[in-house]
């Protein structure tokens, strides 16, 4: 085969290779693409992160003081939580300000572009360590 024949064969080629690597691709990347975890995921991940960081204050267990501190933060970019505050005091200024600093100690989180809202509890048991999970309010 020379001439015409030639070169309208191997453009047939191309063409059926192209045609077969677009079949294949989108099956290849869609295996390698991790799931984007859920609004309702991250806020588990921020509120149980928090929670492990908070420090029971040593002052306040020896005082038998319990209670849950409800706190609110966002979260830029690189992760840091930033414009952190009680919304609901634990009756406690100690645990308030142990549920803060948890907040600034569990960086880096996972950036949401939303106010974030979550309890965090201090317990003298074990199992009272565990709190239900968070809140968004109003996306920006």
């Amino acid at each position: 085969m020379t001439g015409p024949r030639r070169r309208m064969r191997a453009g047939c080629a191309r063409w059926i290779a192209v045609f077969m690597l677009a079949l294949l691709a989108p099956a290849a990347a869609a295996e390698d693409v991790m799931p984007t975890p859920s609004i309702a995921e991250l806020l588990e991940t921020i509120r149980t992160r928090v929670q492990a960081a908070a420090v029971y204050p040593a002052e306040a267990r020896e005082q038998g003081l319990e209670g849950t501190s409800r706190i609110e933060f966002q979260v830029d970019p690189a992760g840091q939580p930033f414009a952190i505050t009680t919304i609901e005091s634990s009756g406690s200024r100690l645990l308030d300000d142990a549920a803060m600093q948890g907040a600034r100690d569990a960086a880096p989180l996972p950036h949401l572009e939303a106010r974030i809202r979550i309890p965090i509890r201090f317990g003298l048991e074990a199992t009272d360590r565990q709190a239900s999970a968070g809140t968004i309010v109003g996306a920006r």
